[in-house]
């Protein structure tokens, strides 16, 4: 009783208000004082403005049923540990963190945060106390009471003041037509609404439109006895027993009880000794949740928990963290606890290294969207807010899959904040020594488990032996000199840089035949090495592939595209490099017929750089202003316009020789028995791609041209459009030693003599970065230029095993091409293997713990 009094208390307390300040994180605020209230018929809290001389006021409204949760942020940052924005924030920062409210509240899977400052602790629990029991409360109200709390709803909202509580036929139109969905005819309105209605004459005439009287009388007149349209206890229970099969309604006692307590939520006048349903009621109840199909046993697990892990579908996120697209969503601490709300079991974490202490030792890993503009989250506020919210909806075990892209120094770390945080939950060893199978989810209650790749077992200096190191994606890969610090004499090997050692060849390469294979070689810091594999475009540089980035063009050039757009209307728009200084960008678009420019301006803070025509409004990036004001107005004292519609980019390749958009290339290129006869056409698959067909070892091979938004990318080189990519490999080799010499086309077609016709096929160019490689076993000199020259344990990229001379291979070492022996050489295979079984000898250098410095050859 003592409790029930205190809630009471608190209520009439809350509904009477309290000043508070609404505080928008990460974001400059202003006090702004408001009162906080609750209003217990409609089930909302209240925020107006704190004055009492107004009589008529705005106000905000959120509904308690949409609120999940409510805590005080000294809460979050004490006992939940998570620091999240709360102490990046300096506003936050120099606040007491027991005045501060947090409200989560949404309908969907993004949820809002109302952060509200009180002026004292005491406020700030009696609202931290009040709201969770009034949550609870909500909950579990009857159906009788929710739509009781509805209407009331309903009529508030439609209320032109708080000073008038009644509503006209004016404000009950839109509500019949919007809100109930109902058609109604001006003189069906009339008839229910007539004059101003106070909310029981509201109640009444939204009962009249629903109509449930002519339900029942269609569906359950011959069912359900009544009387005077009331059905008595007798009825209801003869109904649930005979009709509905209830079992929970095989005692009458119990199905009185249940009949007072359902009346008597909205009304304490219906409960009385002879309860009873009107017909309207009665239709109301089969619609509510106490009438669910749903049996309540399976609100409990009642399957067989008890089998092996792996015999179970598991409910799984992928990308947990965001709360959008992959691109530029936000990451949030939000994503993981309403997974975990839902039932999901096994959530994701994408681990990537983040800053460093001053000492350049690990600081903290973060978690986001890697190489996107998705923002980062903290790695331990993360695992916090796992271990909080893992086991309250289910108490079986959660797996965490782990996306380990960190360094070794902050995979150290990530480890130590598991154990750090996670503690006890954590499954670190195997429940039994002797178990055969994974143990079962009962087996597993409360605890959570890492999914993350093994490691491989280290064997002291040599890292995978039956390996060769000269097969696996390197870092980089090259010759450097060692030197034997015994005789303190100089031997050159081939070195293999991977992210966390450095390893070399034990037998070093013969210099005599280096020299016998390239008389001048020049500096050897000036060899041929693999560079990085792969590409990618950083964040800071994705407006780069964008429609409307047209690059370094000048103002008249941007007016005249803009002008030959003019048909398509305002907002039709161009970004441009600046042309004074480097990183400098205008936007130029179409305005009333006119073309204007602004400048984009820039400024450097924190040592990061930001884009922004307002300063009110930043971006981290190029492409997320221009993204931002093609949703958003762009205005000015002169104009006010959308950035809608990216200017087409130009397109030098029409009329080009080489160009003939809807060719038969394999007719037109066996006119020509030339390798490097080639042409580029549009797909006839999709008119959007590019296919360049190209003759290539007396074959034609078709390539479709890889393309990146308006820019072209080929074997990891950017091409901004297919003239450069033409002009590029007419000097470079495209693929197998073979450049782009005879452009072919149907008018020059005839200059060259037909040939016998030559099978065409596609080729992707994915195959141009997966180059075979080999590496010498011996030294070897050709007899003449056409030869390859190269040292032992040179590394030799083949070109083509076939079509050559005397069965010779062809293969390019040190930007020379020619031919060579095969039995020169051992290949390694694309699987990570060796064409033999002998491995190559190699030394392992850890770079952990390792320190550099940079010596003198003497």
């Amino acid at each position: 009783m003592g409790h029930g009094m205190d809630i009471e208390k608190d209520c009439v307390a809350m509904e009477l208000g309290h000043k508070v300040c609404r505080l928008q994180l990460m974001k400059k605020w202003e006090p702004l004082y408001k009162r906080l209230s609750y209003k217990r018929e409609t089930q909302e809290l209240v925020l107006t403005k704190w004055d009492s001389t107004t009589t008529k006021t705005s106000k905000q409204t959120l509904d308690l049923k949409w609120i999940k949760e409510v805590q005080t942020v000294h809460y979050k940052m004490t006992q939940m540990n998570i620091e999240d924005k709360w102490k990046k924030d300096r506003e936050v920062r120099r606040l007491d963190s027991e005045l501060l409210l947090d409200i989560t509240y949404g309908t969907s899977f993004v949820l809002n945060h109302m952060i509200l400052l009180f002026e004292n602790k005491d406020t700030c629990k009696l609202w931290n106390r009040g709201i969770n029991y009034l949550i609870t409360e909500t909950q579990h109200a009857s159906h009788c009471l929710q739509v009781e709390r509805w209407m009331r709803k309903q009529f508030s909202n439609l209320l032109v003041s708080d000073s008038i509580n009644s509503v006209s036929m004016k404000q009950m139109k839109p509500f019949v037509q919007v809100v109930l969905q109902y058609k109604a005819q001006a003189k069906d309105l009339q008839e229910i609404s007539e004059g101003e209605m106070d909310y029981e004459a509201f109640a009444s005439a939204v009962q009249r439109l629903l109509n449930f009287d002519a339900l029942f009388d269609n569906f359950f007149n011959g069912i359900v006895k009544h009387t005077n349209r009331c059905i008595s206890l007798d009825q209801f229970f003869s109904f649930l027993n005979k009709e509905q099969k209830d079992e929970w309604a095989a005692n009458k006692e119990q199905t009185y009880e249940f009949l007072k307590t359902y009346l008597r939520e909205v009304d304490l006048a219906r409960d009385t000794v002879d309860p009873h349903l009107t017909c309207e009621e009665f239709v109301d109840y089969l619609f509510s949740s106490e009438n669910t199909v749903f049996d309540p046993i399976n609100n409990k697990v009642t399957h067989d928990m008890n089998q092996p892990l792996t015999n179970y579908w598991i409910a799984s996120s992928h990308n947990t963290y965001l709360t959008g697209d992959q691109i530029k969503s936000d990451s949030s601490l939000d994503a993981y606890a309403n997974s975990l709300m839902m039932g999901c079991r096994c959530v994701e974490l994408d681990c990537w290294d983040g800053t460093k202490k001053t000492n350049g030792e690990p600081n903290d890993v973060v978690i986001y969207h890697g190489y996107t503009m998705t923002s980062k989250i903290n790695l331990r506020d993360v695992l916090n807010t796992i271990k909080h919210y893992a086991f309250v909806t289910s108490e079986y075990p959660v797996i965490l899959s782990i996306e380990d892209n960190c360094s070794v120094p902050f995979q150290r770390l990530m480890a130590q904040a598991f154990k750090e945080c996670l503690g006890d939950l954590l499954l670190t060893s195997p429940l039994s020594k002797d178990e055969t199978h994974l143990p079962s989810p009962a087996a597993l209650r409360r605890r959570i488990i890492l999914k993350h790749k093994k490691l491989r077992l280290e064997n002291n200096n040599n890292d995978d032996d039956d390996q060769d190191i000269l097969s696996k994606d390197s870092v980089k890969r090259g010759m450097m000199y060692l030197r034997d610090n015994t005789h303190y004499t100089w031997t050159r090997h081939v070195f293999v840089l991977f992210d966390d050692k450095l390893c070399y060849v034990t037998n070093p390469v013969d210099s005599d035949a280096l020299t016998k294979g390239k008389e001048d070689n020049g500096d050897e810091d000036q060899q041929d090495e693999s560079a990085l594999k792969g590409f990618g475009i950083r964040p800071d540089e994705m407006h780069v592939t964008e429609e409307w980035y047209h690059g370094n063009i000048d103002r008249k050039v941007a007016e005249k595209r803009l002008m030959e757009q003019i048909a398509k209307g305002d907002g039709v728009f161009l970004v441009r490099d600046g042309g004074t200084f480097i990183g400098n960008y205008t936007v130029s678009f179409l305005q009333e017929g006119h073309v204007h420019h602004i400048r984009i301006e820039t400024q450097i803070i924190k040592g990061e750089k930001r884009f922004y025509f307002f300063e009110h409004k930043q971006m981290d990036t190029l492409y997320e202003l221009i993204s931002y004001y093609t949703k958003h107005y762009l205005s000015t004292s002169k104009f006010h316009t959308h950035l809608n519609t990216a200017c087409p980019q130009p397109q030098p390749h029409l009329g080009e020789p080489w160009f003939s958009p809807q060719a038969d290339a394999e007719k037109l290129l066996n006119t020509i028995n030339e390798d490097g006869a080639f042409l580029i056409r549009y797909s006839q698959s999709d008119p959007s791609v590019f296919v360049l067909s190209l003759r290539v070892n007396g074959e034609i091979w078709h390539y479709r041209l890889k393309r990146d938004g308006r820019i072209f990318v080929i074997n990891q080189t950017v091409f901004e459009n297919l003239n450069r990519v033409v002009e590029y490999y007419k000097t470079h080799e495209f693929v197998s030693g073979v450049t782009l010499r005879f452009p072919v086309n149907e008018k020059n077609v005839g200059q060259f003599a037909q040939v016998a016709n030559s099978p065409g096929f596609y080729k992707d160019l994915a195959d141009l970065e997966k180059e075979t490689e080999a590496i010498a076993l011996h030294a070897y000199s050709g007899p003449d230029s056409s030869y390859l020259c190269f040292p032992a344990n040179a590394v030799i990229t083949i070109v083509s095993k076939k079509n050559n001379l005397n069965n010779m291979w062809k293969g390019r070492y040190d930007n020379s091409t020619g031919l060579f022996p095969p039995e020169m050489v051992k290949e390694l295979t694309n699987n990570g293997g060796s064409g033999s079984n002998e491995a190559v000898s190699h030394f392992t250098i850890e770079l952990a713990n390792t320190i550099v410095e940079k010596v003198s050859k003497v």
